[in-house]
């Protein structure tokens, strides 16, 4: 966990304080906290990164930006368009760093893409398409797969990250359409 130079995890916090515990004492974490407000009072705490159930992302976000922290944020800010605006315009007013957790633009492949786009290698762009499929980990590992988990289902889970890294890879465009689809089929190669 603590591999990052320079920076150490200071605590841990979960409504479970038993879990809490386990968590701290199995990584060998300084505090740990049975309730985030407490965490958030806490004035030793530089960031927060939250990594909590997508439906709680929100309240746990505008909980810590009101405490005066920087935020890091997994993967969906929130469920509904409205309320992720209103905490990237929180943040800017209390002058506060919010960070979504995109960890597909790292991949090495993005990165070259992202770079012959920006060069003109590949033209000019008008149309770009991006797929995604998860095959491990589904259905026996987590719910973050499942719509009343998630809050999105496919889309929330793996398909933001896509459509995420694409749009990054295109410079941020302005979109003027998008079409999506999901499926249940069980595609079985032998």
């Amino acid at each position: 966990l603590q591999q990052v130079k320079n920076a150490q995890i200071y605590a841990v916090a979960s409504r479970d304080i038993e879990r809490a515990h386990a968590f701290a004492q199995q990584f060998d974490i300084p505090n740990c906290y049975g309730s985030y407000e407490e965490m958030a009072n806490d004035a030793e705490i530089e960031i927060i990164y939250i990594g909590t159930p997508h439906p709680q992302h929100y309240e746990n976000v505008m909980l810590f930006l009101d405490a005066g922290r920087p935020v890091i944020c997994e993967k969906p800010l929130t469920l509904h368009y409205a309320d992720t605006v209103g905490l990237y315009a929180l943040a800017e007013k209390l002058g506060k760093q919010l960070v979504v957790c995109q960890t597909s633009r790292f991949q090495r492949a993005y990165f070259a893409a992202r770079d012959y786009i920006a060069d003109g290698v590949l033209g000019n762009i008008y149309y770009a398409e991006i797929d995604r499929i998860r095959r491990r980990g589904v259905p026996s590992w987590g719910t973050f797969h499942r719509k009343a988990a998630s809050g999105g289902g496919a889309l929330a889970d793996i398909g933001i990250h896509a459509l995420d890294a694409m749009l990054w890879m295109l410079g941020s465009p302005q979109v003027s359409a998008v079409s999506g689809f999901t499926s249940d089929r069980i595609i079985h190669s032998e």
